[in-house]
């Protein structure tokens, strides 16, 4: 079932999370007792951060695209089939598949079979969707990359969330099972809104060399009047094994703040922590970096010898 909308958000968030969640991956034939102490560190670590913000991006990206169709379509509301293509200019839209909605970009083509897309017709913007009543289902592929069903619902204020399936990271494919439940409390005074949102989340991913378990906590806080403006408090416990090595993250904590859906408040970000434990030693943590370069917000997990980029947005 389908809802019509005034949604005002249709802008492709493709920069939600650059991320290397499901990029296309070469390196099928290392060998697992070959990995690096740095290298399973990241694979423990990973096994949280790429489930995590797969479901953020994917989720609202079917929505999103979803928004694009009826626009680009001229049908308006939400279309669940057919083909978005921005990899040319300008976008276009066409009618074919029947059975699913296809976005093409220049890497490539992501697939979303959707089988709910009802949210709050009032909604103007991605932020508000997702603390606003809502019923979406999808499943969401990319050829190599991954293939999850996904979830996100909330009624009375009270939400819940799955992500299952499967992901591709360093050429293995991994199995992931999680789940969310959350609450929203809402403040609207005229054009001015509040959504407080708290939200658990538990999962465990496995594949070759690999079992983790993990739990997070999430406290989203956006403010819309002249602008949309997102404060995202992750903080996440990690536990579980790499090729038969012990890796633990117990409270490690990340900070995004975001506006009009673009990376903002750098000071927000840098009070990014945690700490990870191999065997019970420490050995690496989180922290916030700016990319000197392009300037990108970079969520990254330093290394004695090495520092690996989890998750980038732009501001």
């Amino acid at each position: 079932m389908t809802s019509s909308s005034r949604l005002l958000f249709v802008t492709l968030i493709l920069a939600l999370c650059s991320c290397a969640a499901g990029d296309d991956d070469d390196d099928d034939d290392d060998d697992d007792d070959d990995r690096t102490p740095a290298e399973q560190g990241t694979r423990a670590i990973n096994a949280e951060v790429l489930p995590r913000t797969l479901f953020e991006k994917q989720i609202r990206l079917c929505v999103d695209v979803s928004a694009a169709a009826g626009q680009l379509s001229g049908a308006g509301g939400f279309v669940t089939s057919g083909t978005v293509d921005i990899s040319v200019n300008p976008r276009t839209y066409s009618s074919s598949p029947a059975n699913a909605l296809v976005l093409k970009e220049a890497s490539g083509e992501t697939r979303y079979e959707i089988t709910s897309m009802v949210v709050d017709p009032n909604a103007l913007s991605i932020e508000q969707v997702f603390v606003s009543n809502r019923n979406i289902a999808c499943n969401a592929s990319r050829a190599n990359a991954f293939d999850l069903d996904l979830e996100s619902r909330q009624a009375n204020n009270a939400s819940t969330g799955e992500a299952n399936g499967t992901f591709v990271d360093d050429g293995d494919e991994l199995t992931v099972e999680s789940s969310e439940t959350g609450s929203v409390v809402t403040e609207v005074d005229g054009n001015f809104a509040q959504y407080t949102g708290d939200f658990t989340r538990s999962g465990a991913v496995n594949g070759p060399g690999l079992s983790v378990e993990f739990e997070d906590t999430n406290e989203n806080i956006i403010v819309i009047f002249d602008d949309a403006v997102e404060n995202r408090t992750t903080t996440t416990t990690i536990e579980g094994t790499v090729d038969g090595v012990d890796f633990e993250m117990n409270g490690g904590t990340i900070r995004r703040s975001f506006k009009n859906g673009f990376a903002d408040e750098p000071d927000f970000w840098a009070e990014t922590s945690g700490a990870m434990l191999k065997d019970g030693d420490a050995f690496g943590e989180l922290v916030f970096v700016i990319e000197p370069n392009v300037g990108t917000f970079q969520i990254v997990f330093e290394l004695p010898d090495d520092d690996v980029v989890l998750e980038e947005y732009t501001p």
